[in-house]
């Protein structure tokens, strides 16, 4: 009996695991921006902070749709996936 290996697997599980990860991350980053938002001394750390997770929370948003729209299998899923990629991109660099 051979053993297979099938990359479909690990790469979905792998996605997964850094979707997750990243969401774990959003929510402490999150938490401490808003014990240092309490803190007069450390606003200006703490706007930095919630930078970063807002950065990661779109970046989870934007993995995580993207499964989905490909998992459709219609291309104007993807379309409009791309469409509001470009829009969150745009919006927050301007």
């Amino acid at each position: 009996m051979s053993r297979r290996s099938t990359n479909t697997t690990r790469n979905s599980v792998s996605m997964r695991f850094v979707i997750n990860f990243l969401s774990f991350l959003v929510v402490t980053i999150i938490g401490i921006v808003l014990i240092f938002s309490k803190l007069s001394f450390a606003a200006p750390a703490a706007e930095i902070l919630e930078t970063i997770a807002q950065s990661l929370a779109f970046l989870v948003v934007i993995f995580s749709s993207f499964y989905y729209a490909r998992s459709k299998r219609n291309v104007w899923f993807l379309v409009v996936w791309a469409i509001g990629v470009v829009l969150i991109v745009t919006s927050y660099f301007i």
